[in-house]
């Protein structure tokens, strides 16, 4: 069964808030479509996304050396099979055995790549002795409540850097992506990662695997220039066009996200002042940020299809149906409110996602309740952003 489609998270710039947006989105997409079946792969050695996903930043249930917090306790519980690192290399040992000898090209069921996944039974239990069961591999970190139970984790952590190069980093992201093709059932990824898209193997992997990027940003100029054209060698728009324009397979950006935009009410407004154009925020930001946002993506359409040397367009998913700054707000630009702290730090400490979240419940042992207001119009923003998605 497909790999319906794939998004990784990614901005060059740390502290965007990449991690915690791929942990609430991803689990709100996934209650939404309980008919898929959700990948995370979690591709940043600091790995965030998987402690949340694996009971959050609670303290553990019992000393260990290993863990300060209940979700790196539980991870570093794993059998190495079960962890990401351990899912690649079990990738790449199946190509070898497959007869691939790690090379590369080849075609027609023959050597190489696509040989040894055409000897491949990725998920279908049968065949061939390197045969490899990708979906149990990942865990299912909901299997026992808590959050949506068709979430499938890899999780990240500082051994991915013994299992990635930037040598093997490409194969290694279309191993991945036909290993989630191949398997059971309907499936859409989600890949995590950290800054420095060249100089980081798990995130250029992370790049090169996904289909579209979910772009982060804060109403930032400082913060934005860096991602267009601040670093000429890991700035992320310039990667991406460098990469589509010699033929490399990256994945395109088909969101860009304002994150922790300061509120000023619940009322939906227009990103641009007047009021018509563009995109349709399901909040009001504060004015000064509400007017950043809309001049940030004013130039983003104007560096993608109005000046003749950047030619960015490329860089963005359906770019062809885009020809003036009201069609690219209304297609790529979201944002996020910042999210209220009493919601956000039980969340962060529970490892339960805001979509699963109820004001009856008490959390950490009893003692908090959220506000049910504020947490009805934060899943409302969420599903709003997530229901543009594929």
């Amino acid at each position: 069964m497909p790999l319906l489609t794939s998004y990784v998270f990614t901005n060059n710039r740390g502290g965007v808030g990449k991690s915690t947006l791929l942990f609430q989105l991803a689990s709100t997409y996934a209650q939404m479509h309980p008919h898929l079946n959700v990948a995370i792969f979690d591709f940043s050695i600091q790995a965030d996304v998987s402690i949340s996903f694996l009971g959050g930043t609670q303290e553990p249930s019992a000393d260990t050396p290993k863990a300060r917090t209940l979700g790196a306790q539980r991870m570093a519980a794993l059998r190495p099979e079960n962890t990401g690192p351990g899912i690649i290399e079990a990738l790449m040992e199946a190509e070898t055995s497959g007869g691939g000898g790690g090379g590369g090209g080849g075609g027609g069921g023959g050597g190489g790549l696509l040989g040894a996944f055409s000897r491949l039974s990725f998920g279908g239990g049968g065949g061939a002795s390197s045969a490899l069961d990708l979906r149990s591999k990942l865990v299912q970190v909901y299997k026992d409540g808590g959050g949506p139970d068709n979430i499938f984790l890899a999780t990240g952590g500082v051994k991915l850097h013994e299992v990635l190069t930037l040598q093997n980093a490409e194969r290694v992201a279309a191993m991945v992506a036909a290993a989630l093709d191949k398997s059971e059932g309907n499936w859409v990824a989600f890949f995590d990662t950290d800054a420095e898209v060249t100089e980081r193997p798990a995130t250029l992997a992370a790049v090169v695997a996904a289909q579209r990027i979910v772009l982060p940003l804060s109403a930032n100029w400082a913060d934005y220039n860096r991602v267009v054209d601040g670093d000429p060698i890991n700035s992320l728009f310039p990667v991406l066009r460098h990469r589509i324009s010699n033929g490399l397979p990256c994945a395109k950006v088909d969101h860009v996200v304002f994150n922790s935009v300061k509120l000023k009410d619940s009322t939906p407004c227009g990103l641009h002042d007047d009021g018509r154009r563009g995109a349709m925020l399901p909040f009001s930001p504060v004015k000064n940020v509400r007017s950043q946002m809309s001049q940030m993506s004013d130039h983003m359409f104007s560096q993608g299809w109005e000046d003749m040397e950047l030619q960015y367009r490329t860089i963005y998913m359906d770019d062809g149906s885009v020809n003036d700054e009201d069609a690219f707000a209304a297609r790529y630009v979201q944002s996020l409110y910042s999210m209220p702290d009493n919601i956000v730090h039980v969340s962060a400490l529970t490892g339960i996602p805001v979509c699963s979240m109820d004001a009856k419940t008490k959390y950490l042992d009893g003692e908090v309740k959220v506000d049910a207001s504020a947490l009805d119009k934060l899943q409302g923003a969420m599903e709003s952003t997530v229901k543009a998605w594929v």
